[in-house]
């Protein structure tokens, strides 16, 4: 279809409506719009109707005229499913009916049952619309019931069918998990059972498992989603669940539950839970924190001690290092205060001015002002008469003592 637009200034805007609605969504619909061209892919029912186009420049809008697009098809289901499911008992009488859409409009029917033709005794037509009835009179008249149309174009190509089954109550829920939970609340979803193709309504009961009284129902709802609440927290459930329909009740698919605890927080996705204890987890961590923290002053206090006690050892190396030199080159004297002739002032050793006389030896003397023979200043003494390298060195008690250093000569 094309569009002829005259305008001045030029037209723009260009839309093409059927039956008086724009065309919006054109190519999921089997339409084709370029510039002022209109094509239609494969005429359907659908495309059938008036059509017209509109431009708009800047004095306004116009409209043309409509044209109206009559199609010539074969009867067509209305119900776009083409099936229906009907349950039925034995010796149980049913309508069914089935509308069809054609043009020409003058159509014809007939019906059959396992591809039997059906006495036309058994269903009436008006217009486009036909009816059985249907008695399903034994077991053996179960199976599928076709309904067929045709007009002047031709038959219909997919007749509407309708499936007869044995009406029975639903079959039981099933796949039916814990969707959430709360320390008084439950939800539960469950898959539906075959019906039959009636519809289904579901209910359940739920109780305490410890005591097994005191149940309580759960309202009728028309899917098979279940919220439970008014429970008590860190408590276990028996839920048992049913479908019906108007043949019956289906049979109980139990689940056990139960609800979270006041010390618990439950995140729950499908099947999987993952519990919790938060005030647990604060005190773990507190006890993990401390026990490291004790763990690296113990360490630090370990390396400081080793670190102290080889600075001793290499201390007193270095002295016996020393005191073992001077013994073995001046022939160093064990002697006590009590053992000098003449002992009257401890800071002072008398000594035999004669023994030194004729050999012009020098004599090194270290007062017995006692001291831990750690101390810096002893070690820088002993480091002094080796540099001096004296004749002979007296050292009172048995050690070299810290004090004052005399020098004599003769």
């Amino acid at each position: 279809m094309e569009c002829a637009i005259r305008a001045n200034p030029g037209a723009s805007d260009i839309q093409f409506m059927l039956n008086g609605t724009a065309i919006s969504d054109p190519e999921p619909n089997g339409f084709l719009i370029v510039n002022s061209t209109l094509t239609i892919r494969e005429l359907q029912p659908q495309h059938r109707g008036k059509y017209s186009c509109s431009a708009r420049n800047l004095e306004g809008r116009g409209v043309s005229n409509e044209v109206m697009l009559d199609l010539r098809y074969t009867p067509i289901c209305r119900n776009r499913d083409l099936k229906s499911t009907i349950a039925m008992a034995v010796n149980e009488t049913q309508v069914l009916s089935c509308t069809v859409e054609a043009q020409p409009l003058d159509v014809s029917f007939y019906w059959t049952f396992n591809n039997y033709e059906l006495s036309p005794d058994n269903y009436t037509a008006k217009g486009l619309t036909s009816e059985l009835r249907f008695r399903a009179g034994s077991s053996q008249d179960f199976g599928l019931v076709s309904c067929w149309a045709k007009n002047e174009v031709g038959l219909q190509a997919q007749p509407c069918l309708f499936r007869i089954t044995t009406a029975a109550p639903p079959q039981p829920l099933r796949d039916c998990q814990v969707v959430n939970k709360t320390m008084t609340s439950l939800s539960i979803e469950c898959t539906a059972g075959e019906s039959a193709g009636l519809s289904q309504t579901f209910f359940g009961q739920y109780f305490d498992s410890n005591y097994g009284a005191d149940v309580r129902n759960l309202s009728l709802v028309s899917t098979p989603m279940f919220f439970i609440e008014g429970l008590s927290s860190g408590t276990e459930y028996a839920v048992r669940l049913y479908a019906m329909n108007a043949m019956g009740v289906s049979e109980g698919t139990a689940i056990p539950v139960s609800t979270l605890s006041t010390v618990n927080t439950k995140l729950v996705s499908g099947n999987q839970e993952l519990d919790y204890d938060p005030i647990l987890a604060v005190i773990v961590g507190a006890l993990l924190s401390l026990f490291l923290i004790v763990l690296i002053v113990i360490i630090i206090c370990k390396i400081k001690q080793q670190d102290e006690e080889k600075d001793k050892r290499e201390q007193q190396l270095r002295q016996n290092t020393i005191t073992g030199q001077l013994a073995d080159e001046y022939g160093i004297q064990n002697t006590s205060a009590d053992e000098i002739p003449g002992h009257k002032n401890p800071d002072v050793i008398p000594c035999d001015r004669q023994s030194f006389s004729d050999s012009k030896m020098d004599l090194f003397i270290i007062n017995d002002i006692r001291d831990d023979l750690t101390s810096l200043s002893n070690t820088s003494i002993i480091e002094t008469v080796l540099q001096q390298k004296p004749k002979s060195i007296l050292v009172n008690n048995g050690y070299i003592p810290n004090g004052t250093l005399h020098r004599m000569r003769k």
